[in-house]
Parts: structure tokens; C-alpha cells; sequence
């Protein structure tokens, strides 16, 4: 997250399109020309210190959701619980997969600044989409405060007592891969470039940073699937705030005649 902040400051400095009416067609306006507002930088930077800070300020000191019984019986719905046990790597091995998720929820963007798809629009329009998974997923894990299953299922007598003990849900390392897979194809579309590849390498790589969320058992599938939902819905709608060619938005051109007018919806690809 650190990161991000160091990268829209060193690399960035938008308004939606406005359509001419029929029949004159005014492409629609692309997160790649589109200009960039004056408090774009300074809110996205802000977004990001905001999700640092409530990662640690707010992590939730006691879990509401702790999945155990009453009596201290394990409480967790069979399909969490299966998963954990089928993907979870060994305890010398789950600090690997931890690190390995780190990895992979950033290679969709490397591999697009590498090709050189992305201009400064295009990097801060992903990097509000991240952010804005980043923050959804922030404020949920604060107000369902679920146990992870490190600490849900540690050893008796461990008095291991981290700040985001209670963070299972959702995962943000899987929104953030998703969302970055979504808006950086979307960005890349709108520059009228090829995305197939993006699809096929971004798409395994976010998989992939759910997987090892669970292998690190940080997380259960369900926070990894609602993460995902969380993603993509980011990565989907920022771009199209910014008039990305493949959101599709109502353009209401009006005519008028000698003695009466109409008004006629169109959609814009």
C-alpha cells in the first residue's frame, strides 16, 4: 500500500464525456485522454493512508464473529472448514504463501506498465480501483470482525495476539487482485489495445492470490469469494466513471421539431 502512495505521487499530476447529439458521433471519452482533476491525487493518496490506518487504529480487539459454541466447540460451516483442511500448507511452509500472495496480487499491473499500456490516466484510474476494494474491504473486515483461522484453530496455550486477528472477512489481498485485473483491462480496452493476454495471465493470477490466502490460512474460501465479488465490482465501476469505452451509459440526445419535440435514449459502447 506504501507503494501505491509513492506511485501515484511520482507518477500522476476527470470528468465524464459529454456525447454531441445525433448525428454527429463524438467518440466517447477513455480513461487514457481523459484529464485529470485537481483532487484526484490528493484523494486516492488519501484513501490509501485511510486503509493503513484503519488496518491498525480500528482492527477489532475481540471477534463478533468467532464461529465457536458455547461450549468452545468448533463452530465453522463445513465448506470453510474442507477447503481449509484440503488447501492449507503445512505450518513451515504457510509463511511461504503468505508471501507468495504478496506477489501475485501486483503482477497483473507490472506486466501492464512493462508493455507500456498504461499512461498516468491509466495508472491512477487502477490505483483508485484498488484503493476503493482496498477501502470497501477494510470497513468490512471491521464490522464482521471474523477470527482467521491461524488463531481460530491455533494450538492450546499459543498467546500469539496480532492486531488482525479478527480481519478474515473479506480478503483484501483478493479484492485488490481482482480489482487490479478488472481495471487494468479496462484501461487497456479503452487505449483500443489488446486485453486477451491481460484476461489469460491476470485472471490465474488473481485465482492464484486467493489460493494462497487460504494456504497461508489467513482466510476461508468464503472471505476469498466475497473478496473476489468485491474486486471486480471496483475494478469494473471506477473505470467507467472515467467514460471507459466498454461501460455502457445512457445518452440522452433531445430533438426537436416544428411542432413538437421527443427525447430519445441511446446507449453508448
Amino acid at each position: 500500500m506504501i507503494a501505491r502512495v509513492l506511485v501515484v505521487a511520482l507518477l500522476v499530476a476527470a470528468p465524464l464525456h459529454a456525447q454531441a447529439p445525433p448525428p454527429a458521433q463524438t467518440p466517447p471519452s477513455t480513461p487514457a485522454d481523459a484529464p485529470i482533476a485537481k483532487w484526484e491525487v490528493p484523494l486516492t493518496i488519501a484513501g490509501m493512508v485511510t486503509v493503513l490506518a484503519s488496518s491498525s487504529l480500528l482492527a477489532p480487539a475481540a471477534c463478533r464473529w468467532c464461529e465457536t459454541t458455547p461450549s468452545g466447540a468448533d463452530a465453522v460451516n463445513g465448506l470453510d472448514r474442507s477447503t481449509r483442511d484440503a488447501l492449507r500448507w503445512s505450518d513451515a511452509n504457510v509463511g511461504k504463501a503468505d508471501a507468495l500472495s504478496n506477489v501475485t496480487v501486483y503482477a497483473p499491473f507490472a506486466v501492464a506498465l512493462i508493455h507500456r499500456d498504461l499512461d498516468s490516466r491509466g495508472i491512477l484510474t487502477v490505483l483508485q480501483a484498488v484503493t476503493t476494494a482496498a477501502l470497501i474491504g477494510q470497513v468490512t473486515k471491521v464490522a464482521a470482525a471474523r477470527e482467521r483461522p491461524l488463531y481460530h484453530y491455533r494450538l492450546p496455550g499459543t498467546t500469539d495476539q496480532p492486531k488482525d486477528r479478527n480481519e478474515s472477512f473479506v480478503s483484501g489481498h483478493t479484492a485488490e487482485a481482482f480489482a487490479m485485473v478488472v481495471s487494468t483491462a479496462r484501461v487497456t480496452a479503452a487505449r483500443r489495445r489488446k486485453t486477451k493476454w491481460l484476461w489469460i495471465s491476470g485472471v490465474p493470477l488473481a485465482v492464484a492470490t486467493g489460493y494462497f490466502r487460504i494456504a497461508a490460512d489467513k482466510h476461508y474460501l468464503t472471505d476469498v469469494l466475497a473478496g473476489a465479488g468485491v474486486g471486480i465490482a471496483s475494478g469494473y465501476l471506477v473505470p467507467a466513471l472515467h467514460g471507459g469505452r466498454s461501460a455502457k451509459r445512457p445518452t440522452i440526445a433531445a430533438f426537436g421539431g416544428a411542432h413538437d419535440g421527443s427525447v430519445v435514449a441511446t446507449w453508448t459502447w
